[in-house]
């Protein structure tokens, strides 16, 4: 069995993310080490997984926005890392990160593999940290022999962004959903609740429109909204008797936690970050047979089957109306098991076992030509 190394830039005690995922499934095609960035602030919310080595890295806390200080945690980082490669000699080193660069040795001659989650550039408003990404990631994708990328829009943009790269490297592998979970029955008796929830689950962060969460509160006596995961630094949940927060929960509690909601909401900001997101939750929600609440964007269309769009609050509006006034789930248990039966993690990590195959069989093949 091929060995791979496996550095992500969250922990593996942060909410499940596509990360723990796909580690989760290469687990069955690799003899995976996984070097996972602790989280302090989070409990264990990701299961345990006998089949993945979770090694932590333990940077010292806060100093990476330091001019000065944040050459510590990139040296550290970079011993780390050259302590594992050299430790287990991995066939395939696979990063999620443009900073991972740096701390890949440039005496590691094995595959190099980039697993790019989203429009990295876009999370920062900084100029300068903006230009370290781009430094960061142009090095990377030229470095590497894979990169995997999770949208269409996020594809596009590499290739733009980085014209000079080879091209033929970009895989795009979309997210997918964890596996089997309960499902609801055909119809749900929200015409019997004097409240409708709706719900979302993920990171609480600037993305997520909390001006339309409000103002469909003044507007719709009858709903109130259930919020569940970490909250980004800096942002405030509204106060509200109608918003109820409940923090992160374990993956494996999300469905206990869920179920008595009368839909599932994706109220996002549009902006160039969220323009290439193909959101895991979409696939959740399909997975947990509710009704669905999304902002359009290109990268979502193919969700239309399954979802009621909203452009402006309106449309918004008009959505809330549909999905409170019925007690049908806009797609059929057939339409569902058919689109879920494509869209596994388990899929996902097949192909990009497959690709990362064809890579390895490749390389051993030329060295035994010049020999």
């Amino acid at each position: 069995m091929k060995k791979m190394l496996y550095c992500m830039h969250i922990g593996w005690n942060w909410i499940k993310q596509r990360p723990h995922f796909i580690a989760e499934k290469l687990a069955n095609e690799y003899e995976l080490t996984v070097i996972s960035d602790y989280n302090y602030r989070v409990k264990r919310t990701s299961t345990k997984n006998e089949k993945v080595k979770i090694v932590n890295f333990y940077k010292i806390p806060k100093i990476d926005t330091l001019k000065h200080l944040s050459e510590i945690n990139i040296m550290l980082r970079n011993w780390f890392y050259s302590a594992y490669i050299r430790k287990i000699k991995p066939d395939c080193v696979y990063v999620m990160t443009p900073y991972a660069v740096k701390c890949i040795p440039n005496w590691y001659k094995g595959t190099l593999i980039y697993d790019c989650m989203d429009d990295m550039i876009s999370f920062d408003d900084s100029s300068t940290q903006r230009d370290k990404i781009l430094r960061d990631e142009s090095d990377l994708i030229d470095r590497a022999e894979i990169v995997f990328v999770s949208s269409e829009n996020l594809k596009e943009k590499l290739k733009n962004r980085y014209s000079s790269s080879n091209n033929k490297k970009y895989v795009l592998v979309r997210n997918g959903y964890s596996g089997i979970e309960p499902k609801l029955n055909e119809k749900t008796p929200c015409c019997e609740k004097s409240r409708h929830i709706l719900c979302y689950f993920g990171t609480i962060a600037s993305w997520l429109n909390f001006e339309y969460i409000q103002k469909s509160l003044e507007d719709f006596d009858s709903i109130e909204y259930l919020l569940i995961g970490p909250k980004q630094a800096g942002v405030q949940v509204p106060k509200h008797d109608r918003i109820k927060y409940m923090g992160p929960v374990a993956h494996d509690d999300l469905y206990e936690n869920v179920k008595d909601a009368d839909a599932f909401i994706m109220p996002f900001v549009l902006n160039d970050l969220i323009m290439s997101v193909d959101p895991v939750k979409l696939y959740e929600y399909i997975n947990f047979r509710k009704n669905i609440i999304c902002v359009e964007y290109p990268e979502v269309e193919r969700f239309s089957d399954f979802v009621y769009f909203y452009k402006d609050y309106e449309s918004y509006a008009n959505a809330i109306k549909e999905v409170i006034a019925s007690d049908k789930i806009k797609f059929s248990i057939e339409k569902q098991n058919a689109f879920l039966a494509l869209n596994t993690w388990e899929v996902r990590a097949k192909t990009i076992a497959k690709v990362i195959n064809n890579e390895l069989e490749c390389k051993n093949t030329a060295k035994q030509d010049e020999n």
